[in-house]
């Protein structure tokens, strides 16, 4: 059958999910940087991977069960960064590449919120299908 969670306390969950998320998100920056990918890229397709997955969830309607804590304020939240892409932007513009900058910063912004609509929509939708 399906694991059993209810039984956990949030805080473990949420402690579980972001321990998850963030050594994800470490192994994607690694990753990118040994293939030659931009760190600014691969912190962008998180955030907007980490706000797809929340936009999905809410939509599900999972916000009162344990997958809430576990998998959208703990893996996503460790899996997403805000702060990294705030870092991002400050040193592309202290380095004088402020055109790039604001692409990065507006594209991230952009593409995550339509992700998270997107996903919520699409899981919303998908509740009130029937199913065959």
């Amino acid at each position: 059958g399906k694991p059993r969670f209810d039984h956990v306390p949030a805080s473990a969950l949420v402690a579980i999910g972001a321990m998850t998320g963030a050594s994800l998100r470490w192994a994607v920056g690694e990753s990118a940087a040994a293939v030659g990918l931009s760190l600014s890229i691969a912190i962008m397709g998180l955030n907007v991977a980490g706000s797809a997955l929340v936009g999905w969830l809410s939509g599900r309607r999972h916000r009162d069960g344990p997958l809430w804590p576990l998998a959208a304020v703990g893996f996503a939240g460790g899996l997403t960064t805000f702060s990294g892409y705030a870092v991002d932007i400050a040193l592309r513009m202290d380095g004088g590449d402020a055109t790039t900058s604001a692409g990065f910063g507006t594209a991230t912004v952009v593409l995550a919120l339509l992700a998270a609509f997107i996903a919520h929509d699409r899981a919303a939708k998908s509740l009130s299908r029937p199913h065959r």
